[in-house]
């Protein structure tokens, strides 16, 4: 048992002030003054002083094996170079243990911006390995993907055969099977990937870019682009995004939609009412196309929203902090309560975790030092550090 104290505490909904959390094993036991709790469990508070206690942060997405790729990527070019450019940068031939040098490095510097959950989406689970050792709490999406039917069918198969295998490498982390995108993969791949587990969440970059509607009615840049490599084998018309979403089984699932850049009002209604989540990955939309989503629109809708970074191959840094100071500067008449919130608790939410610095809940405490009574502004303004 512990008793952590601070000026200020974020209990990942709101903040309180000249509060003592109880906890042991990272669950809440109780929450009060310091003068009650030390009276109640006979044990002296270690009291952080100024600043703000926190639950820990959720990177709701992110993929961590592509941490080699900073820098080597265009920027604001569009989806479509972009796309192309990450696809070349696959073929080649990297060093595994130059590889695993940027994923460990890309964890701990999670790890430094307060990160305590990542949801990591991985096509090869070497993430494993350092995400055990640093944050143990995490989830890895395994992702699949393969447009044409022989590829997918073998992939679905590859998954009966081994998934008990990889499960064991990733050890106490979930491992949950999951596809990469409705253009990038077979309809026959997501249904079963959509079946495997109904009990679990479901991840799947979800109208990223405006080219994702005209290749549901095969038209478009992205279209064109994979049909000139001989990927297209069939084709589709789906005007209506979510009547294939709900064809695919992808709507039976409470589903992580990332960043819903181009994502309309119908379609947000449709992700609330399955109990689903939009995952923002603001600096990412900003790389790559200089487009961010409506997010008041996103908010007006009730949805429950959650934050990633996505990856180095999109992104000029992995620190979650600046992520947030992104958020922000874009939303500075939002209160930073609600940024918090979906940084922590509604991160949680998405992958079925109860996260907080409430009775009962499971917390990853971290500290960040503030002499402002609006700590959180003052991090977001970037004036706090871990």
């Amino acid at each position: 048992m512990e008793l952590l104290s601070s000026k200020f505490v974020f209990d990942g909904d709101k903040l309180l002030k000249d509060k003592t959390i109880a906890i042991h094993n990272n669950i809440v036991k109780d929450v009060s003054s310091k003068k009650i709790l030390e009276k109640v469990y006979s044990l002296k508070a270690k009291d952080f002083g100024e600043g703000v206690l926190l639950p820990g942060f959720v990177n709701l997405h992110t993929h961590l094996e592509l941490s080699h790729l900073k820098n080597k990527l265009p920027q604001k070019k569009g989806f479509v170079e972009w796309l192309s450019s990450i696809m070349y940068e696959k073929t080649k031939d990297v060093d595994s243990k130059k590889i695993a040098e940027h994923i460990e490095n890309a964890v701990k510097t999670q790890f430094k911006s307060g990160v305590r959950i990542v949801a990591d989406i991985s096509n090869t689970l070497a993430s494993c390995e350092y995400l055990k050792k640093y944050i143990p709490y995490s989830t890895v999406f395994f992702e699949q993907y393969g447009l044409k039917k022989e590829k997918a069918c073998s992939a679905a198969k590859n998954l009966e055969e081994n998934l008990n295998n990889y499960k064991k490498r990733c050890g106490q982390l979930k491992l949950i099977p999951t596809a990469h995108s409705l253009y990038s993969t077979h309809s026959c791949l997501i249904e079963h990937l959509a079946g495997l587990n109904k009990k679990e969440p479901f991840s799947i970059h979800f109208l990223e870019s405006r080219f994702e509607r005209d290749f549901l009615i095969s038209k478009g840049g992205m279209f064109d682009f994979l049909n000139s490599l001989g990927l297209i084998e069939e084709t589709m018309n789906y005007t209506d995004v979510f009547d294939y979403i709900k064809k695919l089984g992808i709507s039976k699932r409470k589903t992580i939609f990332v960043h819903c850049t181009y994502a309309n009002k119908n379609e947000l209604e449709n992700i609330k009412e399955t109990g689903s989540t939009v995952c923002l990955c603001l600096r990412s939309n900003e790389y790559i196309s200089g487009k961010l989503p409506d997010i008041r629109t996103i908010i007006k809708s009730g949805v429950n929203i959650g934050i990633g970074t996505d990856s180095l191959a999109s992104n000029w840094d992995l620190d979650f902090i600046n992520e947030l100071k992104f958020i922000h500067n874009n939303l500075n008449d939002v209160n930073p309560s609600l940024i918090f919130k979906w940084a922590t608790a509604n991160g949680a939410k998405a992958l079925g975790l109860n996260l907080g610095f409430k009775k009962n809940q499971t917390a990853f405490a971290v500290f960040m030092p503030s002499d402002d009574n609006s700590p959180l502004e003052e991090i977001l303004s970037g004036e706090g550090e871990i």
